[in-house]
């Protein structure tokens, strides 16, 4: 495996990783859910992402209670990818 396929995997795999995080974030929150295994799952994932997110959102100016993070955090991860790719 190369150097540039182990780099799309771990994009891949983050950027899954943050569309989990959005998801179970949709459930817990705006399902009012009460399963401690959802919630715990929620926060193991907040955990991971919430470096990645978290300086995006700094950055990112205030909306109406949506948060574009994961979607700006993926796109770059995607485009870092490419450019990395494209030296590999």
């Amino acid at each position: 495996m190369s150097a540039g396929e182990i780099i799309f995997r771990i994009i891949e795999v983050v950027s899954l990783v943050i569309f989990v995080r959005v998801i179970l974030s949709w459930v817990v929150i705006m399902g009012r859910v009460r399963n401690e295994a959802v919630i715990t799952a929620y926060r193991f994932f907040e955990q991971i992402t919430d470096p990645i997110l978290a300086p995006i959102r700094r950055a990112l100016p205030p909306t109406s209670g949506i948060d574009f993070s994961p979607v700006i955090a993926i796109v770059i991860l995607w485009i870092l990818g490419a450019v990395i790719n494209q030296f590999l």
